[in-house]
């Protein structure tokens, strides 16, 4: 069976956001609308983010360049492999999506997808606002230097947009004294300790992975800047992104990359998922694991840290 590659066609992205939009009825009751149009937000969002992969994968494999194009036997060819690889909730999501085409005018018009069959099981990562790995890559390669590694470091220890204006060494700045820190926290990760300090003045141990803690090293300023981000001031010690900058750059960056975004905070998503994975795979029972990415997010509150697993 023919792979699909990711694709990352910036028009095909434009397609498909705007046929959604055509496709939307949001603030018309869904009681009174019996066309099938879309009526949530949220929905919208998926349906836009599941035509641009597919219509970036299937260009890449069969060369066209619109969505209008896309026959069935391309749809279902997509689908088959998709199967493969991603849980039956994702799997109907596309073919939902795929679904939409079936308009007057379109290759696919009148036709009906079958529901197809997923093999690769329930996997739960990623989903949400998460990003896989190799969308975080992706997005870093279309920023500069400084934001770039700003994306990486965020990812790989799940910081938010201003904790990146805080980093330290851990020796420079230890961790709240008045919290019962986890011995558990990183089990399975090896790298150099640092802290950020995060909402109410928090101040925890993050794990940064030892080639990004020498890159992030080799921009240590010889003096530390104050910057002032959204009325708070920071005190900088690294040239690196970080604030409402970084996240403004985030965006344009995945969009550019691939053909959407979730925000610069779906980074935090993705690091929660695979730290739950992780563990969770080296024997933690699920609650045990919670607690301690709950730590490790700076949540203690397992509740919250739930809510980046959906």
């Amino acid at each position: 069976m023919a792979r699909f590659g990711k694709g990352s066609g910036k028009d095909i992205a434009s397609q498909a956001r705007a046929f959604v939009r055509s496709q939307t009825g949001i603030g018309q009751a869904r009681h009174r609308d019996d066309s099938g149009r879309i009526h949530s937000i949220r929905t919208a969002q998926e349906m836009a983010r599941a035509l641009i992969r597919a219509g970036n994968a299937i260009r890449e494999r069969h060369g066209i360049s619109r969505l209008r194009d896309i026959t069935p036997e391309m749809a279902r060819e997509y689908l088959a492999d998709r199967a493969e690889r991603i849980g039956q909730k994702g799997l109907d999501n596309e073919r939902r999506a795929l679904q939409l085409l079936s308009q007057p005018g379109f290759a696919m018009e009148g036709v009906r997808l079958e529901r197809t069959k997923s093999e690769a099981g329930e996997a739960r990562y990623p989903s949400g606002r998460a990003y896989t790995p190799e969308q975080v890559s992706m997005i870093a390669t279309a920023q500069r230097e400084h934001n770039a590694l700003a994306t990486r470091i965020a990812h790989a220890a799940g910081l938010r947009q201003h904790e990146l204006y805080t980093l330290r060494p851990a020796h420079e700045q230890p961790a709240s004294p008045h919290r019962n820190w986890s011995p558990d926290r990183f089990t399975g990760r090896e790298g150099a300790l640092y802290t950020v300090q995060g909402k109410g003045g928090l101040i925890r141990e993050v794990l940064i992975l030892r080639d990004l803690a020498d890159r992030l090293e080799s921009r240590r300023l010889a003096e530390p800047v104050s910057v002032r981000d959204q009325g708070v001031r920071y005190e900088k010690h690294y040239a690196i992104g970080a604030g409402r900058a970084w996240a403004s750059s985030f965006r344009t960056a995945a969009e550019r990359a691939i053909g959407w975004h979730e925000g610069a905070h779906g980074v935090r998503h993705a690091y929660a998922q695979e730290r739950m994975r992780e563990l969770q795979s080296s024997g933690f029972p699920y609650r045990k694991a919670l607690a301690v990415v709950s730590q490790e997010l700076g949540h203690f509150r397992p509740d919250i840290t739930e809510v980046y697993l959906r």
